[in-house]
């Protein structure tokens, strides 16, 4: 800044750098002068999320944030004062997935069938003991399993222990200690039926 005995003959060198300073700073993370449409737009990756415990309090610029809660690690993008999407768990709930690509040509006969399954393990059980539902399928179907956790001291997971036609079994854990509090086991298996009678 220009100090009380700064000469007059150096303002415009000091407004130059004034603004070249700005410039940079500005457009480190924004659009400076590209165009009128695009002046002050952030760059692509350059918005950092909100992080904090509590969800923001209702303003005019929550609509369409995002915010990771710095409590459980999830990830959401907010909305109106009272509605927030969720859009990640934290990392031990990141789902297991087995994948299995189709080939099978379309008959009356046989549907495309989404199953959807869900259990609750209560406070005290310890994890490892195997889950198993049975279905019937043509084939093995596409399986994607995860496990919620209501606090955050259970470090929980799920492992697919076995997909076929007629079951499926499911093994969560906690690094084989018993789970504190209730945690839910949700599974989600796609495949071909054609056995509807």
């Amino acid at each position: 800044m220009p100090s009380g005995t700064s000469r007059k003959s150096d303002g415009d060198d000091l407004m130059r750098q004034h603004w070249r300073s700005l410039d940079s700073t500005v457009s480190t993370e924004h659009y400076m002068s590209d165009s009128v449409t695009s002046a002050g737009i952030h760059k692509k990756g350059s918005a950092r999320a909100y992080v904090q415990a509590a969800a923001p309090t209702s303003s005019l610029d929550r609509d369409g944030r995002i915010w990771l809660d710095s409590a459980t690690s999830r990830s959401y993008v907010l909305r109106d004062s009272a509605r927030t999407t969720p859009i990640g768990g934290a990392s031990q709930e990141s789902p297991l997935i087995i994948s299995r690509q189709f080939a099978r040509s379309s008959l009356n006969t046989t549907r495309l069938v989404m199953l959807s399954l869900l259990t609750q393990l209560e406070t005290g059980q310890v994890g490892g003991g195997a889950k198993t539902w049975d279905m019937i399928f043509d084939e093995a179907p596409a399986c994607v399993a995860t496990i919620e956790r209501n606090n955050a001291t259970d470090f929980v997971g799920v492992m697919i222990k076995k997909i076929s036609t007629n079951s499926a079994t499911f093994v969560p854990f906690d690094g084989g200690l018993a789970f504190t509090s209730k945690v839910t086991l949700h599974a989600l298996l796609t495949g071909w039926v054609s056995n509807f009678s």
